[in-house]
């Protein structure tokens, strides 16, 4: 199997077998950025995604190019960052500057139990044992307050940051979320507060929404989130507060009845399952970019398994009936579904891709019969059974949620003319 390399889109890859049929995977998330400024090589089109952070001698901050969009992290914490919002017909910048101390960044290549990835840390930015934490996830980047354990406050707490828009658009307030622009948007998740947490049966990590709000101070416009002390008085280690910009509407998340009840919208992994209590996990695809004309063959569903629950779940797909986005997914709003199963996951306890048939509802969802709101994963057995598929999120790209379609197309495209790599 062969991959068409200009056939990329966003979220597409397309590839021809050798028997003429053609194989397409669209991804819940992008995996290509579209090159429209040519940078590193010069060459344009789709190009894989790289958010590695390299020093800019001329600005003295961090930036990486190869995404669909550009951020720029300043030296020190109460100078303005950036985030330049390239995705499709936009290029539009979003500029803030934290209310806090002139400390310096740290380069850092990852931080236990919080990413991965590279991220820049400025420590006591906002007073002793109370850090900025400038982070990313495959697609996003997140504005992270992270109070240590000793440092917690017994008060209500307000961390604020001055923002610019960009010229000309406007700031437009949603549930649980806001977004710049006029026809084309970037997005600023409402903050949620989360713990440190302990995996087991009688804890977990706790994580809610907290208060977020724009407001005008002396013609400034002013981003704050309050982190409650009804929330840190109950917590376990340290707690994170984010504020999360991205650049479109991708979706997968979940959210738990007993912790996590704010929903997990930034969170690397999709949980399901339990330790007595349920966690739900939401997914949708956008099957537009599939091309017209030829018979779907078959489809299936992708989703990696990235940690193994004790007993078996007993997993179920449900068919999502009404629109949801990301930031609104918590315990107590979340998207209505149809109460009969389409689809029984193959296999929920082995690392690695589950490939689970859904040739029908895939059919349905391309052909108008159900409108596609994506599915829900829930589980019918939920006793020390807690795992988790990686999401969109997940700094691999190697594990994001895909659907696999298979269609003869022979004698109605162009042949192979690069393969990928």
């Amino acid at each position: 199997m062969k991959e068409l390399k200009e056939k990329r889109d966003y979220k597409l890859t397309e590839f021809v077998e050798e028997n003429g049929d053609h194989v397409f995977r669209i991804y819940a998330n992008d995996i290509y950025y579209d090159n429209k400024l040519g940078v590193g090589d010069g060459e344009l089109g789709f190009r894989k995604i790289d958010s590695t952070l390299v020093w800019d001698e001329v600005r003295h901050g961090w930036t990486f190019e190869f995404h669909n969009y550009r951020p720029f992290l300043p030296e020190y914490a109460d100078e303005w960052f950036e985030y330049r919002d390239l995705y499709k017909n936009k290029d539009q910048t979003t500029r803030f500057r934290p209310v806090c101390e002139h400390v310096q960044g740290v380069l850092v290549e990852s931080i236990p139990g919080l990413t991965d990835q590279n991220a820049v840390v400025y420590e006591d930015a906002f007073g002793a044992g109370i850090d900025l934490i400038i982070k990313f996830t495959f697609r996003k980047m997140i504005k992270l307050v992270r109070v240590r354990d000793p440092f917690k406050p017994d008060t209500n707490t307000n961390f604020d940051f001055e923002m610019e828009l960009p010229q000309g658009k406007e700031l437009i307030i949603e549930n649980e979320r806001a977004k710049i622009g006029s026809d084309s948007y970037t997005y600023i998740s409402f903050a949620r507060a989360w713990d440190s947490g302990v995996d087991g049966e009688n804890s977990g990590m706790k994580c809610e929404l907290m208060p977020t709000e724009f407001t005008n101070e002396n013609g400034k416009l002013i981003l704050r989130k309050t982190l409650l002390h009804s929330f840190t008085k109950d917590s376990i280690g340290d707690v994170f507060t984010d504020a999360t910009f991205t650049y479109n509407e991708n979706k997968d998340t979940y959210y738990g009845t007993s912790f996590t009840t704010g929903g997990a919208p930034d969170s690397e992994e999709l949980w399901y399952g339990g330790w007595g209590d349920h966690y739900y996990a939401f997914v949708e695809w956008d099957l537009t970019s599939l091309p017209s004309g030829g018979n779907i063959k078959s489809a299936k569903i992708a989703l990696y398994v990235n940690s193994v629950p004790t007993n078996n779940p007993n997993l179920r797909y449900y068919r999502v009936t009404s629109s949801w986005t990301e930031a609104g997914v918590t315990s107590t709003t979340n998207p209505s579904f149809n109460g009969t199963q389409f689809a029984t996951p193959a296999n929920t306890m082995t690392v690695g891709y589950d490939l689970t048939i859904i040739s029908g509802q895939v059919r349905d969802w391309r052909n108008g019969v159900h409108s596609n709101f994506g599915l829900t994963i829930r589980d019918t057995a939920n006793s020390d059974a807690r795992g988790a598929y990686a999401s969109s999120d997940n700094v691999n790209s190697g594990k994001h949620p895909y659907i696999e379609v298979v269609k003869a197309l022979r004698g109605t495209r162009s042949s192979m003319s690069r393969i990928g790599t």
